[in-house]
């Protein structure tokens, strides 16, 4: 007899007997049990004649619902059967193919699979491991991504994203790995993408996986998990290693580089670690040295410095990137006097400290074209942006300096403002240097932060 697994087991015999459990679920047997009910009473309400109605609905159920009944002999395979039925039509998730398939050949071995079930994957049933979330194009629940990066790991290869399954059942046939290992095994991995999820922000692991989740990149937890389990890598080489990718990433993006071919690149970092006898941190530096095509290659500091020199910031990157950016150099000054990091929730508005409407307020000294441009270049730089709490309305947004400033000293409550815009950069003496603001201020602290991302995302 097919019955639910052991989560929903006790539910769905209680919801199918005469007198079921009370209960106020609104999900599962339980749930559906009393949406039925309590739509049957209503409609039973609204009837001038209830007891019709009630036979009505009686002689529906007995003659009008089709039930199909598959019967199988012993050299039928229920999962496969099974498969068919679901995966063309209302199709499971390759998670659920996935559990069904172990679980079934944990039968054929002989092995305990309720025991399996209640220790190493009951958690899995829980709502918030069923919750989707947007990778890319696809919608993937919390299990499907886990599973998934298991299996990268597993083959240290690409893996579908759209649906894993066949890939997974051919790797498990081919691998000859015991099914109820394969459990434990994606039980284990569970546990160590957890110890991640919660490592603290200001450790590298951290960083990047807090960079990382702003910058909508999740193709490299494969790798990022099997760190944690590789038995030649101490602490302090991991923590290099999460450095060098945190510099990658962040070069990369500043660079505008493209991010299509991260998961060759995951693949790959995976095979490279996995060979016998190498450093792992020797071997991961000298891989992303080694790249040069540009969906590929770690940007160098000259690239890096051009980049951020010759382009107008706020014209060439994403909303979400500046900020990545600029939270990035706030949270390098306060490591740099060892306060606590920012809390990425809080909502902040990307502020031109010279104003984008600078004609009435900020008069050039050339006023030919080419001033002007230079002017327009200017006021899109990195060195004219910052990041305030609150935004300021426009018009003191676009006020002359000496009353702006003020509006800027009631939210400053960062140091990407309140140490290089209310005074002056480290190593600038200029006690006039909130005067005013000017190209000339635009380009020393424009200089400033190159000079901080290079020395904090070294390559």
């Amino acid at each position: 007899m097919l019955v639910p697994s052991l989560a929903d087991r006790e539910a769905f015999f209680s919801a199918t007997s005469e007198f079921p459990l009370r209960s106020d679920a609104t999900r599962g047997p339980l749930g559906a049990r009393n949406f039925f009910d309590e739509a049957i009473a209503e409609w039973l309400d609204e009837a001038s004649d209830p007891e019709l109605r009630l036979e009505g609905l009686s002689s529906a159920i007995r003659n009008r619902l089709a039930i199909v009944e598959v019967l199988l002999d012993e050299k039928d395979d229920p999962q496969v059967i099974f498969e068919n039925l679901n995966y063309e039509g209302q199709r499971l998730s390759p998670s659920d193919l996935v559990k069904n398939s172990l679980f079934r050949q944990i039968q054929r071995e002989g092995g305990n699979a309720d025991e399996l079930h209640q220790k190493y994957w009951v958690q899995f049933d829980r709502a918030e491991w069923q919750q989707e979330r947007t990778l890319g194009r696809f919608k993937r629940s919390k299990l499907d991504t886990l599973v998934s990066n298991w299996l990268v790991i597993e083959k240290k290869a690409t893996v579908s994203t759209a649906g894993f399954f066949s890939e997974f059942r051919e790797w498990l046939e081919d691998s000859k790995e015991s099914a109820s290992g394969v459990v434990r095994s994606i039980h284990d991995l569970s546990q160590v993408q957890f110890t991640l999820e919660n490592s603290p922000i200001d450790t590298p692991t951290g960083r990047l996986i807090d960079r990382l989740a702003h910058m909508q990149i999740s193709v490299i937890w494969p790798f990022i998990l099997k760190l944690q389990t590789l038995p030649s890598l101490q602490p302090h080489g991991r923590d290099s290693i999460m450095d060098m990718l945190d510099s990658y990433f962040f070069r990369r993006m500043i660079c505008r580089l493209s991010t299509k071919d991260y998961n060759q690149l995951t693949a790959e970092l995976l095979r490279v670690v996995s060979q016998d006898g190498v450093d792992p941190v020797v071997a991961v530096r000298d891989y992303l040295l080694r790249q040069s095509a540009s969906s590929r290659a770690w940007p160098t500091d000259s690239q890096v410095a051009q980049r951020l020199e010759n382009y107008p910031i706020y014209n060439t990157m994403s909303r979400l990137n500046i900020r990545i950016l600029l939270v990035g150099i706030e949270n390098a000054l306060r490591q740099k006097r060892s306060e606590a990091l920012f809390d990425r929730s809080i909502e902040l508005s990307i502020e031109h400290l010279l104003p984008q409407e600078w004609e009435q307020n900020y008069p050039l000294t050339d006023s030919s074209i080419e001033g002007k441009q230079r002017r327009e270049f200017m006021v899109n730089r990195l060195g004219n942006l910052t990041l305030l709490t609150q935004g300021l309305n426009s018009m003191v947004g676009n006020a002359p300096w000496y009353k702006k400033r003020v509006g800027i000293q009631k939210n400053a409550v960062m140091l990407i403002t309140s140490a290089s815009v209310l005074q002056p950069p480290p190593d600038v003496e200029d006690p006039n240097w909130l005067d005013s603001w000017t190209d000339e201020k635009i380009q020393v602290r424009n200089d400033y932060f190159a000079k901080l991302i290079l020395e904090n995302w070294r390559r």
